[in-house]
């Protein structure tokens, strides 16, 4: 397995015989679950006062890992690829000890542990000079590619920048140099994470949800303009995916992103959903 950039797309790209399957497969017992066996953890919170269990929420390294902490990145040229090894790091954030308590059931002392978790671990990662991002998403319902039906999180550590968050460090700078403010304080985000995904769920059961940060600053070039406001014009934030029921697609719509739904939409129908607060 290994790492290959396209010089069209200057996308990375995964490719290798040996990739691992991301669907479920059925187990006897939870491989997340408190006291579960042969999980390599690496960090945890402690249990919230009168919650029980033996933590809060911790993270472990991925059963299944596509990114691996061992070796050098050893970027090299073959025809007209760029590539190399699949270095970095792959995660699961288990964000609660109970199997059945996901994040739009949780309480704000429950989704604050496992957002400290989260921000921990990114913190971490980021004195690694190899690694250029740091990204974590979760992956919820069917055509998701959930792995776990255990409430958890994945994080990725990887030696390059993405390039869906190169589009944003891009478009982020432009809005600054025209407005002289950022984008991301522009956007109302009404509510909070547990209330949007009640609302979510009342449309659809799959969902993507990821947080973008910002790069390792190990990394600063001089030559991107990005750099130069980062702290004015890109802040962290989380974006939702509602994975809604597909629908054939002339070739047209498969060369642009396509939504059947228009944010007018798709934002009235939120608003309308009968959730308990």
């Amino acid at each position: 397995m290994e790492l290959r950039k396209d010089p069209l797309t200057r996308s990375w790209v995964l490719t290798g015989d040996d990739i691992p399957e991301t669907a479920p497969r059925p187990a006897t017992e939870c491989r997340i679950c408190p006291g579960s066996k042969d999980r390599q953890q690496i960090s945890s919170r402690a249990a919230i006062p009168g919650q029980g269990g033996p933590w809060s929420a911790r993270t472990v390294v991925h059963p299944n890992a596509i990114y691996h902490i061992e070796g050098e990145v050893e970027r090299r040229g073959q025809g007209l690829y760029d590539r190399m090894p699949p270095v970095g790091a792959h995660e699961v954030l288990v964000e609660n000890p109970k199997h059945d308590r996901q994040l739009w059931q949780a309480d704000d002392a429950e989704i604050e542990q496992f957002l400290l978790l989260a921000a921990q671990r990114i913190q971490d990662l980021k004195g690694d000079a190899r690694f250029r991002y740091i990204s974590v998403f979760k992956n919820h319902g069917p055509g998701s590619g959930q792995e776990f039906d255990h409430p958890n999180s994945q994080l990725t550590a990887t030696t390059f920048i993405p390039r869906r968050v190169l589009y944003e460090l891009r478009a982020g700078l432009d809005y600054y140099k025209q407005k002289e403010r950022c984008v991301f304080c522009d956007m109302h985000l009404g509510g909070l994470v547990k209330r949007t995904l009640q609302r979510i769920r009342t449309i659809t059961e799959s969902f993507h949800l990821v947080l973008h940060t910002s790069p390792n600053r190990s990394h600063v070039s001089a030559s991107l303009g990005y750099w130069k406001t980062l702290d004015d014009d890109y802040h962290w934030h989380i974006e939702i995916l509602p994975i809604l029921a597909a629908k054939a697609k002339s070739y047209t719509f498969k060369e642009v992103y396509y939504s059947p739904v228009s944010p007018e939409t798709a934002a009235k129908r939120l608003r309308e959903a009968a959730v308990d607060i």
